[in-house]
C-alpha cells in the first residue's frame, strides 16, 4: 500500500512537471472541473501564446480570479501587434479573461463596434479603475452625451454603468431606461449612487412613476435598482413587495 502511494505520488508529480515545462493545453483545460479557473495563475503561465488565443473562449468560461486572467489576457496579447490589431470575433469571447486586462489597454480598444462594448459589459467582476475606463472609451468613441443614450446602448452597457456618475445617469431619458429595465435590474458590484441615479429614473412619470404604483412584476423587473429607492420610497412599494425588497436587501449586488 505504501509503495503503490508512493508510486501514485511521483505520477503525480512527472504530470506536473510535464505541464510546467511543456505547457498546458486547452483539452487540458477542458477535461478539469471549473476549467481555467481551478487552475493556478502559475500553471496557467505555461500556456504557449498561441495556445491561448485558440482556446480563448474556453479560458473565458469559468470565473477567473484578476491574477489568472492578467496572465491569459497578457498571453492572448502576444499574438497581435497592438490592440487595435485585436478582431472583433476573438474580442467578443474573451468573457472572464477580460478581468485581467489593464487599464491602459481599455483606453487602447476601439468602441465602434457594439460587439465590444457588449463583451465587456457582461458581469465578470472588472474592478472601479476598469469601469471607468471603459465609461470613457465609450464617450470617446461614440461622441455621445448621456441624453443619447438608447435603450439599446444601456443593454450593451450593463455593467460598464456602475461607473457612471449619478448626474450623468439621470440625464438618460426615463422611457429609454424603462426599455432596458430588465437587464438594469441584474446589476452587480454597484456603488449605491448609481443605483439611487436609476431608481431616480425608475419613478419618473416616463418609466414607472411612484413606488406605490408598482406592481409585483415590476419590482421584480426592477430588481437590483429597488435598492437605490429611499427608505421613504421604498415604505411606498406595495405591501406585497415588502418580502421581496427584504430578500433584496439580505442579498445585496453592490
Amino acid at each position: 500500500m505504501i509503495f503503490f502511494s508512493k508510486v501514485y505520488f511521483s505520477v503525480i508529480l512527472i504530470c506536473m512537471n510535464f505541464h510546467h515545462l511543456y505547457g498546458i493545453k486547452c483539452d487540458d483545460v477542458k477535461n478539469t472541473d471549473g476549467g481555467a479557473g481551478s487552475m493556478s495563475a502559475e500553471t496557467l503561465s505555461s500556456m504557449s501564446a498561441s495556445e491561448v488565443d485558440t482556446c480563448l473562449v474556453e479560458l473565458g468560461k469559468d470565473r477567473l480570479q484578476p491574477d489568472q486572467g492578467k496572465i491569459l489576457w497578457s498571453l492572448f496579447l502576444k499574438n497581435y501587434d497592438s490592440i487595435s490589431d485585436i478582431p472583433v470575433e476573438k474580442l467578443r469571447t474573451v468573457g472572464w479573461v477580460s478581468i485581467g486586462i489593464s487599464v491602459s489597454d481599455i483606453r487602447n480598444l476601439t468602441f465602434d463596434d457594439s460587439d465590444i462594448i457588449q463583451a465587456f459589459g457582461i458581469y465578470h467582476a472588472l474592478n472601479a479603475e476598469q469601469l471607468s475606463a471603459l465609461a470613457e472609451q465609450y464617450f470617446e468613441y461614440t461622441n455621445k452625451t448621456p441624453e443619447d443614450i438608447t435603450y439599446y446602448d444601456l443593454i450593451f452597457l450593463r455593467q460598464i454603468i456602475c461607473a457612471f456618475n449619478k448626474t450623468d445617469i439621470e440625464h438618460i431619458h426615463p422611457e429609454e431606461y424603462k426599455e432596458a429595465a430588465g437587464i438594469l435590474g441584474t446589476l452587480k458590484d454597484c456603488p449605491i449612487e448609481v443605483l439611487q441615479g436609476l431608481a431616480n429614473l425608475a419613478i419618473h412619470d416616463d418609466a414607472f412613476g411612484p413606488p406605490s404604483e408598482w406592481s409585483m412584476g415590476e419590482v421584480k423587473l426592477i430588481g437590483a435598482v429597488v435598492q437605490g429607492l429611499s427608505n421613504e420610497q421604498r415604505r411606498l412599494l406595495p405591501q406585497e413587495a415588502q418580502q421581496f425588497k427584504q430578500t433584496q436587501q439580505n442579498n445585496p449586488t453592490q
